[in-house]
């Protein structure tokens, strides 16, 4: 099933940059750049993907240094939820 979602993508992505194949002229400040549509899009989109995966990442290492704490602070006061120490 992966594989099967991967081709489809990869033909979604393919017919997107075969439409969008002319070129645009990209502006900040002094800079301008040259490039297909098509390419924009994709860095664009994939800058997106990179920096909420880097946000996601931060947050999960986030969380799981305040539940290492907490299970610490628990252990420490002998409130634990384990259940061999319940029995």
């Amino acid at each position: 099933m992966g594989y099967l979602l991967i081709v489809f993508f990869a033909v979604i992505v393919f017919i997107f940059a075969v439409q969008n194949a002319g070129a645009v002229t990209l502006s900040f400040i002094f800079w301008k750049f040259e490039a297909s549509l098509s390419m924009i899009v994709v860095i664009f989109f994939a800058a997106g993907v990179i920096s909420t995966a880097a946000a996601i990442f931060v947050n999960k290492i986030k969380k799981n240094m305040k539940l290492k704490e907490n299970r610490k602070i628990s252990s420490e006061t002998g409130n634990t939820t384990d259940k061999k120490q319940q029995s």
